[in-house]
């Protein structure tokens, strides 16, 4: 499997190399972005998968904070922005595919992973299902099912687009179209409590400047993958993640995927710590730009993630795999003295077999 290149040139902003790939998956095109150090990476490659918009160009702070040091991918998925749509709709199965057909196309033999909002389904699958290709995982902004109140969120967002795709061209249009941008952005950043309302203000202007220049194409897409793939559904299978290393990340104040969420994610990951992020909300890459990347580095080298003023304590909230073994095999042992209990006496003498060993 190879990639085409698209498009490569140098990082304005760091001492790195910038190339865009085209891949195929299925019969689909999709495409994704590497940044790559020119001094070597401090860590695994970091491979980006966001959410339901994000697509090449969606993490610039993130880029200037990391790109000198840290070689990153950035996926944008089939069904994701300029990304074919897929045949029969989108699957988890089938943007799991394309996730790993990267690594593979890259040669990219062991990653760290972050999965961020609608992202992190599938970034939690392919943990799943190549543990030994994941040197950490980071989920941010993860949920196993989205709450009413989210599920209500993507409506109303949905809403929006609609009325982005009837604004009329022209000048008037253009008002209307930033109006309507602006509306769209306060639904995420509502409940969003961010460091200060200057940063909350900050962080509303430049993603609404984003979302104006979007094509409506790219915002259907947006509809399209909430609709198909998030909204009153199950997002995680019930298996469980054994033998990564994995941080749940939350914004503390986030309404979309509230940290109670965040922590019922980590429970089912065997190696998994929980935080929260204070003063933030479902933005937290946007509204706490510089704590987040501080995060993300401390956990990409292995570093303490204990007594961070900007997050909650670490919280180890999955049960241990040998104790997990343990208690299934004392549930295992009740069930058969309960078993014995219940066929003392019987005169058929097959019964002994009902019980396990």
């Amino acid at each position: 499997m190879q990639t085409t290149v698209v498009k490569s040139g140098r990082v304005p902003f760091a001492d790195a190399a910038d190339v865009v790939h085209s891949l195929s998956w299925k019969g689909g095109r999709y495409a994704c972005r590497t940044l790559t150090p020119d001094g070597g990476s401090l860590s695994e490659p970091l491979f980006i998968i966001g959410g339901s918009i994000h697509a090449l160009h969606s993490w610039p702070r993130l880029e200037k904070r990391l790109a000198d040091r840290q070689m990153i991918v950035f996926l944008e998925p089939p069904g994701v922005g300029d990304s074919d749509p897929v045949p029969g709709g989108l699957t988890w199965e089938h943007l799991t595919g394309a996730a790993m057909n990267v690594l593979d196309a890259l040669d990219i033999s062991r990653c760290n992973l972050l999965g961020t909002s609608a992202g992190a389904p599938t970034a939690y699958r392919m943990a799943l299902r190549a543990p030994e290709r994941v040197a950490r995982l980071l989920l941010l902004g993860a949920s196993p099912r989205l709450c009413q109140e989210a599920n209500d969120t993507l409506r109303s967002v949905e809403r929006q687009i609609r009325q982005l795709g009837d604004v009329p061209p022209g000048k008037e249009g253009s008002r209307q179209r930033k109006e309507q941008a602006r509306a769209l952005v306060n639904i995420f950043l509502a409940s969003s409590t961010a460091a200060t309302p200057v940063t909350r203000h900050v962080v509303a202007r430049a993603m609404a400047r984003r979302v104006v220049v979007l094509p409506g194409h790219i915002l259907g897409n947006f509809v399209d993958y909430n609709r198909t793939l998030m909204i009153d559904r199950d997002l995680l299978p019930a298996q469980a993640i054994r033998g990564v290393r994995t941080l749940v990340l939350t914004g503390e104040k986030d309404s979309v995927t509230p940290p109670s969420d965040g922590r019922e994610v980590a429970a089912k990951i065997d190696d998994s710590v929980f935080m929260s992020v204070r003063a933030a909300g479902h933005m937290v890459h946007n509204e706490r730009e510089v704590e987040f990347a501080d995060v993300l580095t401390r956990f990409l080298t292995d570093a303490s993630l204990a007594g961070l003023a900007y997050c909650g304590p670490p919280e180890s909230l999955a049960v241990p795999q040998s104790e997990a073994a343990s208690t299934d095999l004392d549930v295992t042992r009740s069930s058969t003295s309960a078993d014995s209990a219940a066929t003392e006496g019987a005169e058929d003498s097959s019964s002994s077999a009902m019980t396990t060993p």
